[in-house]
């Protein structure tokens, strides 16, 4: 199949040397490189029976499932990590 993608710099550099490595086309390439991910996204063999996914789709989206006894994350939390990130980046210049 033919088709365009738009992917970052970083991630084509990385195809290009995955199939330079591997004397490959680079769409073959990137076919493999997407067929790992999505595998790797997969329950292993040897996981229990009962572990819960990683993930699921919602509307095409993937989404982490999170245990219903986590702690829930505020936006209030998240912004009190991020000033403190941002702190501690202060003290490193």
């Amino acid at each position: 199949m033919r088709t365009t993608l738009n992917i970052q710099d970083q991630a084509f550099e990385q195809a290009q040397a995955f199939a330079a490595a591997r004397a490959m086309k680079l769409g073959d390439a990137v076919s493999e490189l997407i067929a790992l991910g999505a595998q790797s996204l997969r329950p292993a063999a040897n996981d229990p029976p009962n572990r819960p996914e990683m993930f699921r789709r919602e509307n095409g989206i993937l989404v982490f499932n999170v245990d219903p006894n986590a702690p829930k994350v505020s936006a209030e939390f998240v912004r009190k990590l991020i000033e403190q990130s941002e702190d501690e980046d202060d003290g490193l210049l």
